[in-house]
C-alpha cells in the first residue's frame, strides 16, 4: 500500500475534494461539501465520495418523476394566480 499514491489518485480523480490520510487514525479522510467521509481503503473512500455527490438517496417506496412530466402535472416553477378566476 502506497498511501502517497492513493491519495494522489484520489486527488486527481476528485480534484474539487479535500483528501487526506489520517497518521493518527490510519484512515482516509474526505471533505465533501460540509460532509466529512472517513473509510479505511481508498478504494472505500472513492466509492464514499461518489455516493455522497450523488445526493440523497430515495425511500425505495419512492418514485422520482422527472422534471417534464412533473410540469406536465402541474409541477415546476411557473407561478399560480392567487385568485383564480371564475369560468364564465
Amino acid at each position: 500500500m502506497n498511501i502517497t499514491y492513493e491519495l494522489h489518485l484520489l486527488r486527481r480523480r476528485f480534484p474539487a475534494i479535500t483528501v487526506w490520510f489520517g497518521q493518527a487514525t490510519h484512515h482516509y479522510w474526505a471533505l465533501v461539501d460540509d460532509r466529512l467521509i472517513e473509510a479505511n481503503t481508498a478504494l472505500k473512500l472513492a466509492d464514499a465520495i461518489r455516493g455522497a455527490q450523488a445526493g440523497p438517496v430515495p425511500h425505495p417506496g419512492h418514485r422520482a418523476i422527472p422534471p417534464v412530466a412533473a410540469r406536465a402535472y402541474g409541477g415546476g416553477t411557473r407561478r399560480r394566480s392567487a385568485d383564480p378566476k371564475p369560468i364564465s
